[in-house]
């Protein structure tokens, strides 16, 4: 039923946006594709926005989209859980082409991010934070592979992060000048890897 159930955006805008205050918002059983965000101050993301919000992603598709950061799905300042998800496709633009995470809490289960592409760097996911903060990210049981980054992270960028990666497979994906798994970044970056393999 998520293959078949489609919201596609035709290019022409994000498709799902989350914003401004929305709490408890969850969003289940869909394909989201062929979104298009483009702010020209790097704050859009084609597929799925979540900003200043609380939200539940479960059963998702992510695919095809475009945009400047966080091509499949953008998190800001919020929490946000996805569960038994795909986020694959997601290319043309900057940072993050599957997830990119900024000051905020994320949780991660059961996913598959692949075949993404970010110029600058975390292909598959980037998580990123300005400064020293308490956030916590955890990725468990989930597959990052075949994603292309532009200079460092194809796998996951870690920037200033507070993360725990639990029971993943990291595998085959390319970093231009540095960490094509795993490249993390920033003074206060605090990452524990827990029965994780970490490949090609």
């Amino acid at each position: 039923y998520i293959s078949s159930t489609i919201i596609d955006g035709n290019g022409e805008n994000v498709v799902v946006k989350i914003i401004n205050g929305e709490q408890s918002c969850s969003l289940e059983g869909f394909t989201i594709r062929n979104g298009y965000g483009w702010s020209g101050i790097g704050t859009t993301s084609g597929g799925i926005l979540i900003q200043n919000a609380s939200s539940l992603l479960k059963n998702l598709i992510v695919e095809e989209n475009i945009g400047e950061n966080g091509r499949g799905i953008m998190v800001k300042y919020s929490d946000v859980n996805i569960y038994n998800s795909i986020v694959r496709n997601n290319n043309e633009g900057n940072s993050a082409g599957g997830i990119y995470c900024h000051n905020s809490n994320f949780i991660g289960d059961n996913l598959e991010i692949y075949n993404n592409s970010g110029s600058i760097g975390g292909a598959g996911i980037l998580i990123d934070n300005n400064v020293q903060n308490t956030r916590s990210v955890t990725i468990n049981n989930s597959k990052i592979f075949d994603n292309v980054s532009g200079t460092g992270g194809g796998g996951l960028g870690l920037n200033n992060s507070n993360v725990l990666l639990e029971n993943t497979v990291i595998y085959n994906n390319t970093g231009y000048n540095a960490g094509g798994g795993i490249k993390t970044n920033g003074t206060y970056s605090n990452t524990t890897i827990n029965n994780c393999t970490i490949a090609n």
